[in-house]
């Protein structure tokens, strides 16, 4: 049956073969009746093609133009904070042609939530944002899609947004160290549930500690949290050059004091490492006195949408102390002020900023930047992974929470169907059918959505120009490859042949018996 999975030209070929060598007949015909897209015939799958057709007789009918200009979704991902948020997508355009202004809409139904225009050069993909605006509670993914092409299915691609559930955040430090980042995680209504403490006592369990350079630090509270499986992102400060924080992180400490810093200094200026600032001195506000935090693994999730390349500058943020450290084992420096003075550490689930958040060792908390990077810490210290799509024609597992345990579960594809739904690994995931067009599938629990998934295309079906004549006779040397009309090439190829064998063994028996019956007349003459 048609459908939106992959063309497998190699597989279809060994199936007629399969059934023509099971019917009975004097002549066996293979017609394979194809574009011959070149994604869809793999020269790995179609090396036995050849000994797999042994002994038929093989027609190959080219259909449709192999030079189709066409561009496809490759990828997408959205991030979702209240009534907003973005969604980042790849296009292909396989085409020869360049594609100028192509305008990018992202909607859910017929409802548009953004747009945004982009240009598509020829043979290359491009990286396309979009701010969406207007998300009810009930929006739990959106579609991107840009004007028709050659092939319409792949012009859109849906992506599902991460948990909706508020994630759950501990602010651990004196008050006016927690001002901007209370106020950046407020600014998102209904994404984050805040608790406050002055050294992390009386916390309710949460998803992630923020360790704003506190004076005193419950390590046992601290420690329970870790253990948990919570993330932690701790800031230094003053208390912080005092080993503080190392001291209650213990071995999950991403960073450690270098000697200079242990009697309490701040690492100065970009370009004069060998200078230091005294705790509660005045910073130098000279031009030169700053430093700026350079990007070395732009492709951590914390970066995302933010760095393109490593030692590109994070933003315009001015850092003017920041602790001298070195990475603890086991350690990954993700940003640094200059070669060997780390700016942010990760170790595990805990990662460390080596200076301030309170606006007075840098400007970074008023930045464009530091309310998305923040936003993206938090969901990779709290494990919450993006959602991953599912290629249409797969099943979607799912691991099972143990609050929906007992509940009745149901998943609602694109047109409002329900897509059957069962459960493995002894009741700990829930398993659906295939999944068999693309589009948003909704899962509701207790009748109420919960969460969705997108299923899409395979991305190689974007790429609709065809194999090489070349490349295929390789693989089916024996095949006869039709260029023109299928009646006359087929009738010149059958006309006479049907009975040849049986012709010739006749003619050969005739032969045989006329030598026969002259040598026994010459003999009887004789």
């Amino acid at each position: 049956q048609p459908g939106y999975g992959a063309t497998d030209i190699s597989a279809a070929i060994r199936e007629g073969a399969r059934w023509l060598r099971g019917r009975p007949g004097l002549h066996r015909e293979l017609f394979v009746v194809s574009d011959f897209q070149a994604a869809g015939l793999d020269s790995a799958a179609a090396r036995t093609l050849a000994e797999d057709t042994k002994g038929l007789e093989v027609y190959l009918v080219p259909v449709g133009s192999q030079g189709a200009q066409n561009a496809g979704w490759v990828s997408a991902e959205a991030a979702r904070v209240g009534a907003g948020g973005q969604v980042t997508g790849v296009i292909r355009n396989t085409s020869d042609e360049a594609r100028k202004g192509a305008l990018i809409e992202a909607a859910q139904g017929d409802r548009l939530l953004g747009a945004a225009r982009a240009d598509l050069p020829p043979h290359s993909d491009t990286r396309v944002t979009v701010a969406l605006q207007g998300l009810g509670a009930s929006d739990l993914g959106t579609t991107l899609r840009f004007p028709h092409d050659a092939l319409e299915e792949d012009d859109h691609i849906s992506v599902a947004f991460p948990s909706s559930k508020p994630m759950r955040v501990s602010l651990v430090g004196p008050e006016d160290q927690r001002l901007y980042v209370e106020a950046a995680l407020k600014a998102a209504p209904g994404a984050y549930e805040i608790q406050t403490s002055e050294d992390g006592s009386g916390l309710q369990s949460a998803e992630v500690w923020l360790l704003l350079d506190p004076e005193h630090v419950n390590a046992a509270s601290l420690r329970a949290h870790l253990a948990s499986g919570g993330g932690v992102l701790a800031v230094a400060g003053e208390n912080a050059g005092r080993g503080l924080l190392e001291q209650a992180l213990g071995d999950a400490a991403p960073g450690v004091l270098g000697n200079a810093l242990a009697q309490g200094a701040v690492g100065g200026a970009a370009g004069a490492p060998g200078s230091a600032h005294a705790f509660g001195a005045a910073p130098d506000t000279s031009p030169t006195a700053f430093a700026r935090l350079r990007v070395l693994e732009p492709g951590s999730p914390v970066f995302h949408g933010l760095a393109e390349r490593r030692g590109g500058e994070l933003s315009s943020a001015r850092f003017l102390r920041h602790l001298r450290m070195r990475a603890a084992a086991g350690a990954t420096t993700l940003a640094e002020f200059s070669p060997d003075e780390p700016a942010i550490l990760e170790k595990g689930h805990v990662m460390e900023l080596t200076s301030s958040l309170d606006g007075r060792w840098n400007d970074f908390p008023l930045s464009p930047t530091f309310v998305p990077w923040l936003y993206q810490t938090l969901d990779v210290l709290a494990s919450r992974a993006l959602p991953v799509p599912v290629e249409v024609g797969s099943r979607w597992v799912r691991p099972l929470p143990p609050e929906w345990k007992g509940l009745p579960l149901a998943l609602l594809g694109p047109d409002g169907h329900t897509v059957p739904v069962d459960f493995v690994q002894g009741g700990s995931a829930l398993r659906t059918d295939p999944l068999r067009a693309p589009g948003i599938y909704t899962l509701e629990v207790s009748g109420k959505p919960a969460e969705a998934v997108a299923a899409t295309l395979p991305v190689s079906e974007a790429d609709l120009r065809g194999a090489p004549n070349d490349e295929i006779r390789k693989l089916l040397p024996a095949a006869h490859f039709i260029q023109g009309s299928v009646r006359e090439e087929v009738q010149r190829r059958r006309f006479g042949r049907e009975l040849w064998r049986e012709f010739l063994i006749a003619a050969l028996m005739l032969l045989a018996l006329e030598t026969l019956v002259a040598r026994l007349t010459v003999a009887r003459s004789s």
